[in-house]
């Protein structure tokens, strides 16, 4: 993890002089769980020259597998197996996006919990500054989506980028957001 994010650092600092930012104009924000905080640590110095402010983002948290948090399938169903029937059964009745796990999250409450953070960081902040966000793969997805426009079955076919991935979204004069795809494809 620290090897692939000092990578990354300078992946992203030479990425950046190539699209012309030189002055204090990011703003990095940040899952508050520990790992990203680390990664945007390490990331930092490379880029400190940009950032204008470092804010940690509880909006911007992993999906929440609930109960199930850090279990495999085997480790679930033995420790609850009836709760992970359900899941299961759920997620074939419902979909992925809307199967709950045992208090825990579905994908689309991560989609609304996006959408916050883009009404309020985007939209209503008339966005002035470029943003560079670290986060968690769903989370990632979920604001592309919001921000592109995605149809909400792409997120089913999208994979999770890899870790210390970067994706670039462009915003276009008429404020609408494109998707320039990864710009550094991370680590498997």
């Amino acid at each position: 993890g620290v090897r692939q994010a000092n990578i990354v650092g300078k992946e992203f600092a030479n990425i950046l002089q190539d699209l012309g930012i030189s002055s204090k104009s990011c703003r990095i924000l940040c899952s508050p769980y520990l790992r990203t905080r680390q990664t945007r640590d390490i990331i930092a110095p490379y880029i400190e020259p940009l950032i204008s402010q470092r804010l940690d983002e509880p909006l911007l948290r992993e999906w929440s597998f609930g109960d199930f948090d850090g279990m495999t399938r085997d480790e679930r169903f033995k420790r609850y197996p009836d709760e992970s029937a359900r899941y299961e059964a759920s997620i074939s009745e419902k979909g992925k996006l809307y199967a709950r796990p045992l208090n825990g999250e579905t994908w689309q409450d991560v989609c609304v919990r996006s959408k916050k953070f883009i009404d309020g960081y985007i939209y209503d902040s008339k966005l002035e500054n470029d943003l560079i966000i670290v986060s968690h793969g769903l989370t990632i997805r979920t604001l592309v989506m919001g921000l592109v426009g995605y149809p909400e079955n792409w997120i089913l076919s999208e994979p999770n980028p890899n870790n210390a991935s970067v994706r670039m979204l462009l915003q276009q004069q008429d404020g609408k957001f494109s998707d320039s795809g990864y710009i550094f494809s991370g680590f498997n």
